[in-house]
């Protein structure tokens, strides 16, 4: 969750792509505050990570928030997510449900939870992963 959305977000950003960054009201994004150093306060971590990037907060887990997210879906070509398998389906803001907002939306979930496979030219099978560990670099 530290590194993974952070910098699958920070290349389109440093390449000219308008990146808006949600945060939790009143709690920020964790690496805020994350060790060791720091400038002006800030996390250096924070800083070398959400730069060329917007932040707002916005609020899912309420109807006024997942009203917003839907408006400005409406303005994205892809949506960029770190949480975990089932949660963004539970906030009313999957991939299904953004689609039928603007069909041509490109999502992208970072799950460690979550195994993909091409199984056919272009098609893939993705399934939960059950098994003990995962393979996605952030766990190592």
């Amino acid at each position: 969750m530290i590194m993974a959305g952070p910098y699958c977000t920070l290349i389109p950003g440093d390449l000219g792509a308008e990146v808006i960054k949600i945060e939790r009201p009143g709690v920020g994004e964790s690496g805020r505050g994350l060790p060791p150093h720091y400038f002006e306060g800030e996390s250096a971590y924070f800083i070398a990570m959400n730069r060329n990037k917007r932040s707002m907060t916005l609020d899912l887990k309420t109807p006024r928030g997942r009203e917003i997210s839907y408006e400005l879906v409406k303005g994205l070509d892809v949506v960029i997510d770190n949480f975990r398998s089932g949660v963004l389906k539970k906030l009313g803001v999957d991939c299904e449900t953004l689609k039928k907002i603007k069909p041509s939306i490109i999502c992208c979930s970072i799950s460690r939870n979550l195994y993909c496979k091409e199984v056919n030219h272009g098609k893939w099978l993705c399934r939960e992963n059950t098994g003990g560990r995962s393979f996605n670099r952030q766990d190592m």
